[in-house]
C-alpha cells in the first residue's frame, strides 16, 4: 500500500515511517538521531524489503501454467484455429485468501488490428477452481466450472477462438492473463474485454500471465 502527499508517494509500514522521519531530521540538520535512523532503516529494509511493499501496492502474483506448453513456447496446433481450435488447458496457484472469483483474458498484441485481438474472455470462475480443462464448450454459461461465464472475443463469437495468425507472419505472442478478484462480477454473459476490465477495476487482488506463440509458415 502507498500513501500520497504533496511531494509524491511513499510506502506504508515501518519503512515508510522511517523514511518520513529521516527526511524531517535532514531538513532540521540533526545528525545523531539521523545516524540511528539510518541503522533502523537498514534493519526495516531487511525485514520488509521493497519487493514485499510492491506486492502490497500491486497485488500478489499468481503462477499460471499449462500442461500443453511452457511459458514463452509454441502453442500446439490443436489449440489454434489451424487445428481443432479447442481451448487451452490452464492451471494457476498462489491465489490470495480473499479471492472470490477468477477472470481470464487471452489476447494477441501482434495482430494487425488497432488494438490487441481478443481470443478469450471468461469470468466468475469460482475461487476454489485451480484449473480449466482443455476444450471448454463455446457457450455463455458453463456447467463446469459451475457459474463461470464466457464473454465475446474479437471475432464477435462467444468463448475461446483459437489463434490464427496470417501465414508468413513472425511469431505472434498470445498473452493469457489470469485475475484474482475480491468479488463475483455483476455483468451478464457475453461481455467483451473492455466491459470486463471496467468491471474488475478496484477488485483485482492478484494476477499472473502465461504467454505462448504461434507461427504459420
Amino acid at each position: 500500500m502507498t500513501y500520497s502527499s504533496g511531494w509524491g508517494y511513499y510506502p506504508s509500514g515501518g519503512l515508510g515511517v522511517v523514511l518520513v522521519i529521516l527526511i524531517v531530521l535532514l531538513l532540521m540538520g540533526r545528525s545523531a538521531p539521523l545516524r540511528f535512523l539510518l541503522a533502523a532503516g537498514t534493519v526495516v529494509g531487511m525485514v520488509c524489503p521493497m519487493s514485499a511493499l510492491s506486492a502490497q501496492a500491486g497485488g500478489g502474483s499468481l503462477t499460471v501454467s499449462s500442461r500443453a506448453f511452457k511459458d514463452g513456447q509454441r502453442i500446439p496446433e490443436e489449440y489454434t484455429d489451424y487445428g481443432t481450435g479447442k481451448s487451452i488447458p490452464l492451471s494457476w496457484s498462489n491465489l490470495p485468501p480473499r479471492a472470490r472469483s477468477i477472470a481470464i483474458v487471452m489476447d494477441d498484441p501482434d495482430a494487425r488490428t488497432p488494438r490487441p485481438f481478443v481470443h478469450w474472455v471468461i469470468y466468475n470462475i469460482p475461487a476454489a477452481t485451480t484449473s480449466l480443462e482443455a476444450g471448454l464448450p463455446t457457450k455463455p454459461r458453463l456447467d463446469a466450472p459451475k457459474g463461470a461465464l464466457q464473454g465475446s472475443n474479437s471475432k464477435s463469437s462467444t468463448g475461446y477462438f483459437g489463434p490464427r495468425p496470417p501465414k508468413g507472419d513472425a511469431p505472434h505472442h498470445y498473452h493469457i492473463k489470469v485475475y484474482a478478484l475480491d468479488q463475483e462480477l455483476q455483468i451478464e454473459p457475453g461481455a467483451d474485454e473492455e466491459r470486463l476490465l471496467k468491471a474488475t477495476s478496484g477488485h483485482v487482488l492478484g494476477q499472473g500471465e502465461l504467454t505462448g506463440t504461434v507461427q504459420k509458415k
